[in-house]
């Protein structure tokens, strides 16, 4: 493996959460560590400088997926006050919608106290979980949104709509969606970019390609008209793509494509399959060792 380049970090909030079941919420204080590791250890780069720049590996660039309005309200401020660049990757059919995300209705729908089985049918199958104590909730929770992650937005949608017969979800605070006004003002802010993440964050390998290729020109000429300025990066939602995917990623203009994998960047890898680790479960000590492991590493 030659020299890494540098590390891609990604993120989702930053907040404190009685119940995260994909542990995509970190604490601020923990946050303020990482901040606080990257800044004294390493280079905080912009996503678009990550293979550029020292010919010495230390870059990190910080990315925080999903478009959640805490980006704004919380994450923002701390990375400007440490002064770390950030990509923000967002999916334009969830700004200003009042919904909370799929994943996020599910929760509640599990989680219910009140509901002591969940069952749908789906693609033409009928699915159950007894929800009897917390494991089957656990184990409930990660197996339907397994099967929701896979599916396109018509069956996500009904799904979720033969769920809330049973009690209407609701929209909470913390969770929503960042409005156009929002989004706008994100993109102000210094060091701070814009990224596509799909129109509806479909797992694109999953569908056909002219649906791949809707999801992602349509969320890159949204964004575009809502900002009034080139969308050129992507984070393939779930971290999830494939050669083809890469491909229409490249051909659509996109300067770079981030997918899940926990490696550093290197010389070797395509722009359209850039490598990121999850950082949100990491304490400060924990990612101190992760980007030393990743950056020191030797040809």
């Amino acid at each position: 493996m030659s020299r890494p380049l540098g590390v891609i970090l990604v993120y989702h909030r930053v907040e404190s959460r009685p119940r995260d079941p994909f542990r995509m919420a970190v604490e601020p204080e923990r946050f303020r560590e990482h901040l606080e590791v990257v800044c004294k250890n390493h280079r905080p780069t912009a996503l678009a400088d990550i293979d550029r720049g020292s010919s010495e590996p230390g870059n990190v660039a910080l990315t925080f997926d999903d478009g959640y309005a805490n980006v704004l309200h919380v994450v923002s401020p701390l990375l400007l006050e440490y002064g770390v660049p950030a990509t923000f990757f967002v999916n334009s059919s969830a700004v200003g919608s009042h919904d909370e995300r799929f994943w996020d209705r599910l929760e509640q729908a599990v989680f219910d106290p009140e509901r002591e089985r969940l069952e749908f049918e789906i693609r033409g199958e009928s699915v159950a979980w007894s929800l009897a104590s917390d494991a089957e909730r656990e184990r409930a929770f990660r197996e339907a949104h397994a099967r929701l992650m896979h599916a396109d937005v018509a069956d996500r949608e009904s799904v979720l709509g033969r769920l809330a017969t049973f009690r209407s979800f609701s929209n909470r605070e913390e969770l929503r969606s960042l409005g156009e006004d929002e989004l706008r003002e994100l993109a102000g802010r210094p060091g701070h970019a814009i990224g596509a993440h799909g129109e509806h964050h479909l797992f694109l390998p999953a569908h056909p390609l002219e649906m791949r290729r809707r999801e992602l020109w349509n969320d890159k000429r949204q964004l575009e008209t809502w900002l009034g300025a080139p969308v050129s990066s992507l984070a393939y939602a779930f971290g999830a793509s494939d050669s083809e995917t890469e491909a229409l990623a490249r051909e659509l203009g996109f300067d770079c494509a981030l997918r899940a994998d926990p490696q550093p960047v290197t010389r070797e890898a395509t722009r359209w399959a850039w490598p990121r680790i999850d950082a949100a479960s990491l304490t400060g000590a924990e990612l101190a060792r992760e980007l030393r492991r990743h950056l020191n590493h030797a040809e």
